[in-house]
């Protein structure tokens, strides 16, 4: 069973019905679990798929301790706090071939991970979820230089871009704010043709990768809430997914 932490109980104990002697789950727990609408469903463990169940109970795990994604320094953190260190970076990842995305002011092009402070930033309430304009306005303006400077030839082959936020109503405000380019995107004359540019949210960009990702982390108040993005396991998603760079922007 592929994606095993992320599927739900039933879901794997179905096949294992007709008649499976040996069983092989794939996953990794530590990241994004099922989705599970139902509260009621969620407060009757249906959230807790079989693989971490029987990772808590003891069951002895292999795990492929060699990341291949993403440059060391973009890996250090996650390595170290969410699997206390016992994941390395392949030997040929580096900022040679991971070099970081142009366009963008690098604090330290060796370390290419930044944080830009939207101090201004205020999250809006949008039915159930939430908006950010100030990140909006940040986030738009950061893929566009990105975006000018790769259609210079300023990066090595084509760059992949991926605008993550946690919140729908934040991702459908910045879907429609990089519209434009996102038309010049797919332009064939005069267009930004090495440049792919995809936004979602942080759950719907597990399993994906990018060279650049821009998160928007969108909440922003006297309170400090924010909300289901306390879940670590979705913070490890968001740093997992960049390549070659990773920006974020936010509230400090």
């Amino acid at each position: 069973i592929d994606e095993a932490a992320q599927a739900t109980e039933p879901a794997c104990l179905v096949p294992l019905m007709k008649g499976a002697r040996s069983l092989v789950m794939c996953g990794d727990h530590f990241q994004l679990p099922a989705t599970v609408i139902s509260r009621e469903a969620e407060l009757g463990g249906l959230n807790v798929s079989l693989f971490e169940r029987l990772a808590r109970s003891g069951v002895a795990s292999f795990l492929l301790d060699t990341q291949y994604r993403s440059h060391p320094a973009i890996a250090m953190f996650p390595t170290n706090f969410f699997y206390n260190g016992r994941v390395k970076s392949g030997a040929m990842l580096s900022s040679e071939t991971r070099p970081p995305p142009p366009g963008f002011e690098w604090p330290n092009p060796h370390n290419p991970v930044a944080f830009v402070a939207a101090r201004s930033g205020q999250e809006m309430p949008s039915g159930s979820s939430y908006t950010n304009p100030t990140e909006v306005g940040l986030v738009a303006h950061i893929v566009g230089q990105v975006c000018h400077a790769a259609q210079g030839g300023a990066f090595q082959g084509a760059v992949s871009i991926g605008v993550i936020a946690p919140y729908a109503a934040q991702v459908r405000q910045l879907e429609q704010s990089l519209q434009s380019l996102r038309m010049a995107q797919r332009s064939t004359v005069g267009g930004f043709q090495g440049v792919d540019i995809e936004v979602r949210t942080v759950d719907g960009f597990q399993g994906r990768e990018k060279d650049l990702i821009v998160f928007s982390a969108t909440r922003a108040n006297a309170g400090g809430n924010v909300g289901f993005v306390a879940d670590w396991r979705r913070l490890n998603v968001t740093l997992t997914r960049a390549k070659c760079g990773m920006v974020v922007v936010g509230r400090p």
